[in-house]
């Protein structure tokens, strides 16, 4: 009897043993639906198709995140899988159709997320109320696609989710959006005065010596979505000197100084005339956007008195 119940108790423990080898499992998590959001706000449309219209980062809200983790022998990973419709491009979400007139580019430190990746963006280890984070860095690029289509309805776009093996979301990785759209500029001032004063000739120095610059006379614009704005100086370049010198209105007149031009000054340096590399003012202009300007005599020869006004004008372009 006795050795019956030996064998028996060995059987058991035997038995015992196999069926814990054979059940051994990696922890799971359970994470909070927690959110990762790139901030656009207005994004200018000022592009042609396919332009980058803007790249932004994308910032956890509320880390660090929290999961319930039951226990086990292997780490959880954290996989980040993007999501959306998806066009012939698999570098390109298409968030809400497939004519989207824009799509997003994601990436993950710095690398391109496709349709098909699968990335590793953390794990957890330990069982319980475990904490954990983005990992690393998303960015997302608005991208133009086509000109006509649809657009993007103002507020959260998923772009993507990162799960844990149990299928729960740990994170969304989103971009927010106001408007995109393209931008406009109106110039408010439709002319500026700049008084220059009487100046004797006998003041000038040798041919290239300038009069004292002008108190700047702001010309005021109103933009919208964060418009490039340029500047050029359109008129008539003064005979005989540099580029950078405006022509006296009804130069060579009865009554009209000689040997002297104008120039018209933008942040200390004086503009050149109707020139083919316009002046940047602004590469985001705000709803309002002051551009300030002053003027200066110029020598460009024999002075001889009379009359020295001149009226060139500033074009602005934007994109």
């Amino acid at each position: 009897m006795a050795m019956f119940i030996k064998r028996m108790m060995y059987g058991l423990m035997a038995i015992a043993a196999f069926y814990v080898s054979q059940n051994a499992y990696a922890i799971t998590c359970v994470g909070v639906n927690a959110q990762t959001i790139a901030e656009m706000g207005n994004v200018p449309d000022r592009g042609g198709i396919g332009a980058s219209l803007g790249t932004y980062t994308a910032a956890p809200v509320g880390t660090p995140w929290t999961a319930n983790c039951a226990p086990g022998g292997d780490p959880d990973p954290l996989i980040f899988i993007r999501t959306g419709g998806f066009g012939a491009d698999p570098q390109i979400l298409l968030p809400e159709a497939a004519n989207n007139r824009y799509g997003f580019r994601v990436r993950y430190n710095g690398a391109v997320v496709t349709t098909s990746s699968r990335i590793t963006v953390g794990s957890i280890s330990g069982s319980g109320r475990q904490t954990y984070t983005q990992g690393g860095t998303f960015t997302v690029e608005v991208v133009k696609l086509r000109n006509d289509g649809t657009g993007i309805t103002p507020g959260l776009v998923l772009l993507g989710q990162a799960k844990f093996t149990n299928n729960s979301v740990g994170y969304n990785v989103y971009a927010r959006i106001s408007s995109i759209a393209a931008p406009t500029c109106t110039v408010n001032t439709g002319s500026v005065t700049i008084p220059l004063g009487n100046v004797a000739g006998s003041s000038f120095g040798s041919v290239g010596s300038v009069s004292t610059t002008s108190a700047a006379q702001n010309i005021a614009l109103s933009c919208t979505s964060s418009p490039r704005v340029n500047m050029t100086l359109q008129g008539t370049q003064a005979a005989g000197g540099p580029n950078t010198t405006v022509a006296l209105t009804g130069a060579g007149g009865a009554g009209v100084a000689q040997g002297i031009g104008v120039q018209i000054l933008y942040g200390g340096n004086p503009l050149v005339v109707n020139s083919t590399t316009p002046t940047v003012v602004s590469t985001a202009a705000g709803a309002s956007l002051n551009v300030p300007v002053n003027a200066r005599y110029y020598r460009i020869g024999a002075v001889v008195a009379g009359r020295a006004n001149a009226s060139p004008t500033l074009r602005f372009d934007y994109n």
